[in-house]
């Protein structure tokens, strides 16, 4: 039982924030915000267009994945 609990509040090994992350605004549902390492990089209105600037920051900063409206997707 001790062994359980010491291993249920250990840091996880990933860290979910250091990632490149694509939403939706809440405002306003034709802008997609894109966020890198939990800092708003900018703002773009089409899937196309945050897809192809989170794709840009991933292959600039050597990421395999980028988290695209909730989806993983790897950079291309």
């Amino acid at each position: 039982m001790q062994r359980q609990l010491a291993t249920a509040f250990t840091k996880p090994r990933h860290n979910l924030n250091a990632m490149i992350t694509t939403r939706k605004n809440p405002n306003f549902s034709n802008w997609i915000q894109v966020f890198f390492f939990g800092r708003l990089v900018d703002e773009v209105t089409g899937n196309a267009k945050a897809l192809r600037l989170a794709n840009e920051l991933g292959k600039k900063h050597k990421q395999t994945h980028i988290n695209h409206l909730g989806e993983a997707v790897k950079v291309r």
